[in-house]
Order: structure tokens, then C-alpha cells, then sequence
């Protein structure tokens, strides 16, 4: 019996990802050799154009998580009016400050920000206190300059290689009418990166609507 799904029927995971499989399957038949795969890699650029739609947002509209969607193709409207910029979210523009401006992270206010969201969730973006957000921050520093020299954002499977899960990237992407880009849920960092230094940037792939799919082999690839 494969590894994979040895893993699977001991996680209780095993009907989950089956589903997402005879998706890929379904999709097949439907679209072609071309059609969208559960959790597949895209890369996109980020630019004014992009907009962003929460996890919420989508799931009121589908039904389903941002990763319960992947892969998924829509015949039916899209939820244009839940939209915004990227470049209006409160973690980008605060990027934009520290990384084109100069500013510290500290007066750009995203210590505040993020402390807050620690005193209601108990923990945000893996930290608990000032002491975890200092270095984080420091570490996305690293990785801006290190995007900045390579002309790209690495991977998961880059960044994690002894991590068991090697179909994941941070961030989901919807891709909307006439292939439209939106943004959701996590990774607003490394959006911010993309964005900033306008270089590919690697994502998973959310619900894709179905005039979008010509664009769909663009997205494969990094431009």
C-alpha cells in the first residue's frame, strides 16, 4: 500500500483527500489535461490590480474553506462587491512603509497591530508576545532581501525541505473572471514582498472561475 495513503488512514484524512482527488479526476473529464488540480502550485505578481478577498468572504460565496476550494472550478457569479485592493490592507500598507520607506517596524505601528490580535486570539501569525513579533520581523527582513536578490519568493518546499507536506505554499489564490487575481486569507507578507518588488510569487491555488481558465497555464509558470 502506498506511503501516502498509509498516512492518510492514520490521520483519519483518507475520505477527505479522496474527494480533492476525484475533483482533479472530474475536473479532468470536464476541462482537459489542462483543467485545475487540488493544491497546485501558481505563481501570480502581485500589482494594484490584485484584490483581496477574506476566508470568510469566500466562504459565505462557496460554501467551503479556502482549501476545500482548491482546485474547484465556478460556473456561477462572482463576489466582485466583497473585494478590495491589496495595497488598502492594513499589514500591506504598513509593509510598504518599513521596506520602500525606510520606516522602523515599530513606528510603522505594526507592533501595536499585531499585539492586539494577540490579545484576542491569543496568538497571532505563530507569535504570543513583542518578544515573537521582533523576530519575526526580523526573519521577513531576511527573506525581503533574499527575494530581492533572487528575483523571487521561494517555495514552502524551499523554505521547509524536511517538512512531510510538500504541497502547500502560504496563501491561497482565487482566480477570478478573465483570470483575474484575488488573494485570501493568509501570507499578507509575502504578498507584500511580491507586491513591493513586483516578483513572482508562489501560492496555492483556490476556486477558479470558469472564463478563467485559458489563463490558467500562465499561472503554472513562473513569468
Amino acid at each position: 500500500m502506498p506511503v501516502k495513503i498509509i498516512k492518510h488512514i492514520k490521520q483519519g484524512t483518507l475520505l477527505k483527500r479522496s474527494a480533492f482527488y476525484g475533483r482533479d479526476i472530474k475536473n479532468y473529464i470536464k476541462h482537459g489535461p489542462s483543467a485545475p488540480k487540488f493544491a497546485e502550485r501558481i505563481w501570480i505578481i502581485p500589482d494594484d490590480k490584485t484584490m483581496f478577498l477574506t476566508a470568510a468572504s469566500m466562504r459565505k460565496y462557496i460554501g467551503m474553506s479556502n482549501q476545500e476550494a482548491s482546485g474547484r472550478v465556478i460556473e456561477f457569479s462572482w463576489p466582485v462587491e466583497k473585494a478590495i485592493p491589496v495595497c488598502k490592507l492594513t499589514k500591506i500598507k504598513m509593509c510598504l512603509e518599513h521596506w520602500r520607506n525606510g520606516i522602523s517596524w515599530e513606528d510603522t505601528g505594526i507592533y501595536e497591530y499585531m499585539e492586539k490580535m494577540i490579545l484576542e486570539y491569543g496568538e497571532h501569525d505563530g507569535c504570543k508576545n513583542t518578544d515573537d513579533l521582533i523576530k519575526r520581523y526580523e526573519k521577513l527582513d531576511i527573506l525581503f532581501e533574499q527575494a530581492r536578490q533572487e528575483g523571487r519568493l521561494r517555495t514552502w518546499e524551499e523554505l521547509n525541505p524536511n517538512h512531510a507536506d510538500k504541497r502547500r505554499d502560504s496563501g491561497f489564490v482565487h482566480i477570478g473572471p478573465k483570470g483575474k487575481h484575488y488573494w485570501a486569507g493568509a501570507g499578507q507578507h509575502r504578498l507584500a514582498i511580491g507586491y513591493i518588488l513586483k516578483i513572482p510569487l508562489p501560492a496555492q491555488i483556490g476556486c477558479i472561475h470558469f472564463s478563467a481558465l485559458p489563463y490558467l497555464h500562465q499561472l503554472r509558470k513562473i513569468n
